[in-house]
């Protein structure tokens, strides 16, 4: 644990004892709470709290989530910190706010190492610690794997160094169970074991598979949801099956909501209203009351301190749940996406009991136990309250920028870029200038409808293909927009998308400066001159964009390909293998990287070598089957007859249909001399 950590338990210490009453009041202590064994910590990504039967919503879409709250603890009014993925996370798994772990937004900053985790917290303690994430945005170098033990993150192109939108596909809830499940089995014999599964699906594009797909054909979103509940059922029945469910503390909840078209917002991260806000919370577990609901509003950070308290630990950072808070107990929002990545002004927000404060260039104030949809700005005709309300929330939000940590920005790479574009996100861009985090100005979002379905429409359309569609998007946001830098960041990379590589550089040479140094933008040079075969410009490029910003592994990546293709010298090679290896230390899953590094290792006649790297791969990806021919190979060549049998007769099955099944066969034969 770090020296930062143990300092802010420290200075918790008192208020975790006060608070302790309180964390009894809501959900039990005492002897006959049970001892807590194990956490199942559920986040489902873009799950709305009233998408459930429990919250409002039809009880046929979710029914293993109802029942979780049947039979535990329901939170009626949990507000999401931000309505991004990364924050709320975060937040999930410190207790700590983003303005005070400084992850604000997607891929720009990852969660910095000074910060101390719930998997910190429980692995030091003796716990197994695990998680199963589906998102780009939540992979390990973004610092959320901080104190896990196994950090499952390979269910998207990012890891998989292919940069393909159309995967986003594949991190579906079917694919996250089983990978859960299997940790679950394997860890079955563990005293202490927690295990935080993320669930992607309901996020969009919305492409609930069957039959899902025709139970809700007017909302494919609730078809999704659907999914996920129906998967959620599966892996309640794993933790069952595999250690009695008595001893395990379920928790459920998600990131943010979805906006659905209200407020002139399709899907979410601009606003801060109470549909991509308010989200679902329930416990179940030892000692957790069935059955009871707990009207007042709370919030993600109130989480991890929780689960600590429940787990006999102290909860360090912030403090549990309450079962009797402050009759002004506020929680406190934030979105800078619209300010990092559009220029715009970010928004805070403070929601209590009946009301809700949105901070803005042009304020919002709603009474919202009258006004639940947020239709009406009481903001003049309520100054005084509205004035109260403003006071503290800049209160809040001074003390926490006050204990906030910071992280290096890391540049999101063209995988991780995809993905973002067919969720329907922008990029944080690198053009716009630092402005302090509690500085409130610049265009108003709510002004901004027009572009954000501009916006829309251009991931939309580059993510199908369409690449004059796109174009015109972007064009048309310019007028509406002039200081907006997604119109002139994004032409690249259409450029580059459509073979269009000397115009790409010619675009490219009549860019400002500091539009041209943009790794990203550094990034797509390098790969035009690649592909009009400018081998030795293109090398030199990418060696400059690593200099300027060693994080950016795309061009890491880049650079070795070509070093290992177009310069077959001996000190290229070597660099080439030292690029491959950078890239796996900070993305040990990353199956181009490894399996090409394992290539030149037996290509240098590095046979041990290559054999260390294929296990990894055969360990990481046991279902890959070309991985097998090669360890089986290899192995062979090392006279390790009965292993390479083993895998080869493994890819067989693998893969049936084989092209080279009678030549695999045939080496079988040989090795078992037959």
């Amino acid at each position: 644990m770090t020296s930062a950590g143990l300092q802010r338990i420290a200075r918790r210490r008192a208020a975790h004892l006060a608070s302790r009453a309180l964390l009894c009041l809501a959900l039990g202590c005492g002897g006959d709470a049970g001892e807590v064994t194990g956490i199942l910590l559920v986040s489902v990504d873009t799950l709305r709290a009233d998408a459930l039967g429990s919250y409002g919503g039809d009880p046929d879409t979710a029914p293993h989530m109802d029942r979780l709250a049947r039979e535990g603890t329901r939170f009626a009014r949990t507000v999401a910190p931000s309505p991004h993925t990364l924050p709320s996370h975060a937040t999930l798994l410190t207790g700590l706010h983003p303005l005070e772990h400084g992850a604000l937004v997607n891929s720009r900053s990852p969660l910095p190492d000074s910060v101390t985790t719930l998997a910190e917290r429980l692995r030091a303690a003796g716990w197994r610690t695990g998680a199963v994430v589906s998102s780009a945005v939540l992979h390990r170098r973004w610092g959320l794997d901080q104190g896990f033990e196994d950090y499952r993150d390979d269910f998207f192109s990012t890891l998989r160094g292919l940069g393909d939108a159309r995967l986003v596909a594949e991190a579906d809830a079917a694919a996250t169970t089983n990978v859960a499940r299997a940790w679950l089995r394997e860890q079955a014999g563990a005293e202490r074991r927690f295990l935080w599964v993320h669930y992607m699906d309901p996020h969009a594009p919305y492409a609930p598979p069957a039959p899902f797909r025709t139970r809700f054909p007017a909302s494919p979103y609730l078809g999704e949801v659907a999914f996920v509940d129906q998967q959620l059922g599966v892996l309640l029945e794993e933790l069952r099956s595999t250690a009695g469910a008595g001893g395990t503390l379920v928790v459920l909840t998600s990131d943010h909501g979805e906006s659905l078209g209200a407020h002139g917002e399709q899907t979410h991260g601009h606003f801060l209203y109470d549909e991509v806000l308010r989200i679902p919370l329930i416990l179940r577990g030892p000692g957790i009351p069935a059955g009871r609901v707990v009207e007042a509003p709370v919030g993600l950070e109130e989480v991890a301190p929780t689960l600590l308290a429940r787990a006999g630990l102290d909860p360090g950072p912030g403090l549990p749940l309450a079962g009797a808070p402050p009759a002004d107990r506020g929680v406190v929002s934030v979105s800078y996406l619209p300010a990092f990545s559009y220029g715009w002004s970010p928004l805070w927000s403070l929601s209590k009991a009946g009301e809700k404060l949105i901070l803005a260039p042009r304020p919002e104030y709603y009474r919202t136990d009258e006004d639940p949809g947020e239709q009406v700005n009481r903001a003049t005709l309520e100054s005084e309250r509205r004035r109260a309300l403003e006071g503290a929330l800049r209160e809040r939000a001074k003390a926490y920028l006050a204990r906030r940590s910071e992280a290096a920005p890391l540049s999101a790479d063209p995988a991780t870029r995809a993905e973002l574009a067919a969720l329907g996100y922008a990029a944080p861009s690198a053009l716009l200038p630092e402005r302090p985090l509690d500085e409130l100005s610049g265009a108003d979002p709510k002004d901004r409808v027009e572009v954000l379905g501009l916006l829309q429409r251009y991931h939309a359309a580059r993510t199908r293909g369409d690449l004059v569609e796109a174009r015109r998007a972007l064009e048309a946001i310019r007028p509406l927009d002039p200081g907006n830098p997604v119109p002139d960041e994004e032409t690249s990379l259409l450029l580059l998308l459509a073979g269009r590589f000397e115009e790409l550089l010619a675009w490219h040479a009549g860019r400002p400066e500091p539009l041209r140094e943009q790794p990203v933008q550094a990034y797509r040079r390098a790969v035009a001159l690649a592909k009009l075969e400018r081998h030795a410009e293109a090398i030199d490029a990418l060696r400059a964009n690593l200099r300027r910003d060693p994080s950016h592994q795309a061009s890491r990546f880049a650079l070795a390909e070509l070093l290992a293709r177009v310069r077959p010298e001996k000190g290229s090679v070597a660099e080439a293998r030292g690029a491959y290896a950078e890239v796996l230390r900070s993305d040990p899953r990353n199956l181009a990287a490894r399996n090409n590094l394992a290539n030149l290792l037996i290509e240098a006649g590095d046979l041990p070598g290559a054999r260390r790297e294929f296990e990894i791969l055969v360990d990481q990806y046991p279902e890959f089957a070309p991985i097998r021919q090669t360890l089986g190979e290899i192995y062979a060549n090392l006279g390790l007859r009965g292993r390479a049998v083993e895998q080869l007769e493994t890819y067989l099955r693998l893969a049936p249909q084989a092209s080279n099944r009678l030549y695999v066969q045939g080496v079988i034969a040989g090795l078992e001399g037959r």
